[in-house]
């Protein structure tokens, strides 16, 4: 299995087909593989498909305490380094796609485009902190899908889920939220899509970000829930191809 090493730690990675790079960052307690083989089917045979399994998760190593978003933006700088990418596309899904428009804002030409899937934008202040709390196991079981908890078990231990979970939590309560005028600096095509049935906030985020930059576009598909890309897939590929294609 191909692997880079990052901060000391091993971390996995798939390939598939050739082109232009597009870099494929999975949500919160998934790996690269299940959140992305079916979507990049298609489009792999057109682009040159990078999907990580993030730092704790998959088969790439855990160091516990060490999810913050900056190291993981750091991975995927030494990702992109290691493979050659250039300056790929970006796509992310949910908890992913924060880390996708992240990287782009902290690291200004990193990308080509961004694709953002879900997306989760908070929109305040500049410089004020994020306020949440850490939900417990209970509220976690309850809410959490089996095939997600599933996916780390083998490598890291049947609870490992919830460590990721409620250390990302941690990380989210303490790190400050992306402003309008941090939206405004972005300079490259960005499509945005959300299912009309997911969270309302969720929706309400990406429709403020495409009014504030011209270069962001807005999707709703009907009926479509969180994991837009999984429950729509035959309207989500076609809607990301052509956006592809057309830059």
């Amino acid at each position: 299995m191909p692997s880079y090493n990052s901060d000391g730690l091993r971390l996995h990675y798939e390939t598939a087909g050739s082109g232009p790079s597009l870099l494929c960052i999975h949500s919160a307690t998934s790996t690269g593989s299940y959140e992305w083989d079916e979507l990049t089917r298609n489009l792999s045979e057109s682009f040159r498909v990078v999907k990580p399994d993030l730092r704790g998760h998959g088969e790439s190593d855990h160091r516990s305490g060490q999810l913050a978003l900056e190291l993981i933006e750091e991975d995927l700088r030494e990702l992109i380094t290691h493979e050659s990418l250039g300056r790929p596309h970006l796509m992310g899904f949910s908890f992913g796609s924060e880390i996708a428009l992240r990287l782009a804002l902290d690291y200004p030409g990193v990308a080509q485009s961004l694709i953002l899937l879900s997306p989760g934008l908070g929109t305040v202040k500049k410089g004020a902190a994020a306020k949440a709390e850490v939900p417990s196991r209970e509220t976690l079981e309850s809410r959490w899908p089996k095939g997600l908890r599933r996916l780390h078990a083998e490598r890291h231990g049947p609870d490992h889920w919830i460590d990721i979970m409620q250390d990302l939590w941690v990380r989210h309560a303490e790190r400050t939220l992306i402003s309008l005028e941090d939206l405004q600096t972005l300079t490259i095509p960005m499509l945005l899509i959300c299912g009309s049935d997911d969270d309302p906030r969720r929706l309400k985020q990406s429709r403020l970000f495409a009014a504030t930059n011209p270069l962001a576009r807005h999707i709703e598909i009907e009926g479509g829930a969180h994991a837009v890309h999984k429950d729509h897939l035959e309207q989500v590929e076609p809607i990301i191809a052509e956006f592809l294609s057309g830059l």
